[in-house]
């Protein structure tokens, strides 16, 4: 599984912004819910990219599914 497969995993659905095609390339439209006419628009996604509503989550619990955990680190080497 690559990294940015685990990390697919680990935000939740609801968390993430949908990539969507136009031209045979992937864009995602960023709104500002402030400003309704204000968005931008990012075209030539990569198709394993991940779009996350950040400002829609208050804390990294909420934004996590919890469903994978992170090995211990390894202690570092004294230099």
């Amino acid at each position: 599984m690559t990294d940015i497969e685990l990390l697919d995993q680990m935000i939740k659905d609801e968390a993430k912004m949908v990539l969507e095609e136009k031209n045979g390339k992937l864009y995602v439209t960023l709104k500002e819910p402030q400003y309704p006419k204000g968005s931008v628009t990012i075209a030539g996604m990569p198709n394993n990219s991940i779009v996350i509503k950040a400002d829609k989550f208050n804390s990294p619990d909420s934004l996590f599914a919890g469903s994978k955990a992170f090995p211990p680190a390894r202690p570092r080497p004294n230099l």
